[in-house]
């Protein structure tokens, strides 16, 4: 994203999921180990930037969102400027049901 910021070239940037998902979000067995609590936090942060540079990108960004879009994917598809969804793309909301905050669901 940075590079994209920096380059005049760039007009815009589109974010596309591969195969049937926008983005399926995180990978639930990171829940099941022992975390340090700094190391989650400092993963967790890592993701809040993420989000935070697509946000501030000052260029147009589009969510191109062609399939489920879960967890730390409904963010990135949040953050954008424009969200063009496919028929039959769906956005999932698993958080309810594992008990935790959407901001806190995917360890970067």
């Amino acid at each position: 994203m940075g590079a994209a910021a920096d380059d005049p070239a760039v007009r815009a940037v589109i974010l596309t999921g591969e195969g049937k998902a926008f983005s399926a979000g995180g990978d639930l067995s990171r829940f099941e180990r022992d975390w340090d609590p700094r190391e989650f936090r400092h993963d967790s942060h890592r993701l809040t930037q993420l989000i935070t540079l697509v946000e501030r990108l000052e260029k147009p960004t589009v969510a191109a969102i062609n399939g489920v879009a879960t967890g730390a994917g409904t963010q990135l598809a949040l953050a954008c400027d424009v969200r063009l969804i496919a028929t039959g793309a769906r956005f999932v909301y698993r958080e309810g049901r594992l008990g935790i905050i959407p901001s806190e669901m995917w360890p970067a």
